[in-house]
């Protein structure tokens, strides 16, 4: 192999003894081999499957050469870029499944009803219906439906202009604004 050489084996009483010695590398060759190695270290901290991969293929031409990290270290990237992969797709599905939950809770809280003037049945968790955080989450509710209500005035939409003043009147039963729009849009009904 071209990477050993041949030595007359001084052991040996007759002169005919020869054996093969592996060559020292040059100080270039090993500090190649280094600064490769140190790359796909800091490859592998990016914690990136595909870029592990891509940089993979430059760490076997290298090793090819001679001049790139060992067959051994290219071995272990594989396997830790395998198991990212497989780490990435669980959290996929983790996430897939943390989002399916959000939206049907979403789905199946009523918005309306839990921020209504007045609730009933039986008692409701958290703050009682005065508390300053509950009237502000009420009052911050009425006047995204106000302006909702206001855009799609402006856009022509009467019909479901009205129905958004109807839900702020729910919550806000004492809403000057809403009722004044209100009454605006729905003269008859007022």
């Amino acid at each position: 192999p071209p990477e050993y050489k041949w030595v007359k084996d001084a052991a040996e009483k007759s002169g005919d003894a020869w054996i093969a010695i592996r060559k020292k590398m040059p100080k270039a060759t090993i500090d190649a081999i280094r600064r490769a190695t140190t790359k796909l270290q800091d490859v592998l901290y990016t914690r990136n499957s595909k870029i592990v991969r891509e940089h993979l293929i430059v760490a076997i031409e290298e090793n090819k050469a001679g001049e790139g990290p060992s067959n051994k270290a290219i071995r272990q990237s594989e396997e830790f870029a395998e198991k990212l992969e497989v780490h990435e797709k669980e959290r996929a599905l983790e996430l897939e499944k943390e989002l399916e939950e959000a939206r049907v809770e979403l789905e199946d809280y009523d918005l309306d009803a839990a921020l209504a003037a007045t609730k009933s049945g039986m008692a409701q968790a958290g703050f009682g219906r005065n508390h300053p955080v509950e009237r502000t989450k009420r009052r911050l509710f009425v006047k995204v439906l106000l302006r909702r209500a206001r855009a799609l005035e402006a856009l022509g939409q009467k019909e479901a202009a009205a129905e958004e003043l109807q839900r702020a009147l729910r919550a806000e039963p004492t809403n000057e604004e809403g009722w004044t729009s209100y009454h605006r849009l729905c003269p008859k009904q007022s």
